[in-house]
């Protein structure tokens, strides 16, 4: 059996030059705050649940929806917040210019070593076509495969493995400081894992 994992007028006149003759001022530090204020909300448990109000419970904390109890909340949280990470990204490369990367040092995210786990996907014998109405199988805050990450050495913590796997992951940073991608292989696939993942954070990272 194989597991698959599915693993955001006269005043107007005189105010309209000022207002024509800045405006590309005033788009750009609009365009510069907003994403000031993007950066700061995605690095944060309180910041994530101001852009998604779906991750805020009954009581005002921070929680990811159970797949269990609602698939469809959990899948569309999850799809709205990665449509704001990969907006927020394509905002700051397009204000961005290319000839100011190289000047900036490769600063990769930490990963720490406790993790948890909100999962959900389907098993098959890979001839039948699985009813999910009939059962799959959601994992919420369990022990996640991520659990006791270590750094490779000599990679200036840009790799990771997991001990007693096969799994090892590359943290990429990308033009917002507390988003990085990651890329993960694994031995047990023999390959990449094409679905687009993320992580969260300034101190403490969060896989997405």
């Amino acid at each position: 059996m194989k597991k698959f994992v599915l693993f955001l007028t006269g005043l107007v006149l005189l105010l309209g030059g000022f207002w024509l003759g800045n405006s590309d001022y005033f788009a750009i530090k609009s365009e510069n705050d907003m994403l000031a204020r993007l950066e700061e909300d995605l690095s944060s448990p309180e910041g994530l649940m101001r852009l998604v109000p779906q991750l805020k419970n009954e009581q005002g904390k921070f929680e990811i929806p159970n797949p269990n109890v609602d698939l469809e909340k959990f899948l569309s949280v999850r799809q709205t917040l990665i449509n704001i990470i990969e907006s927020t990204l394509a905002k700051a490369n397009n204000a961005a210019n290319p000839y100011d990367f190289s000047t900036v040092p490769y600063t990769p995210l930490k990963l720490g070593t406790k993790w948890l786990a909100a999962e959900v996907g389907f098993v098959t014998d890979t001839k039948t076509i699985p009813d999910f109405s009939k059962g799959g199988f959601g994992y919420y805050a369990g022990k996640s495969f991520l659990a006791g990450v270590v750094p490779v050495k000599g990679t200036n913590e840009s790799f990771y493995a997991v001990p007693g796997s096969v799994v090892y992951m590359n943290l990429m940073s990308t033009s917002i400081q507390c988003i990085n991608r990651i890329m993960e292989t694994s031995g047990l696939n023999g390959g990449t894992m094409i679905a687009t993942s993320y992580v969260l954070g300034k101190k403490m990272a969060r896989r997405i």
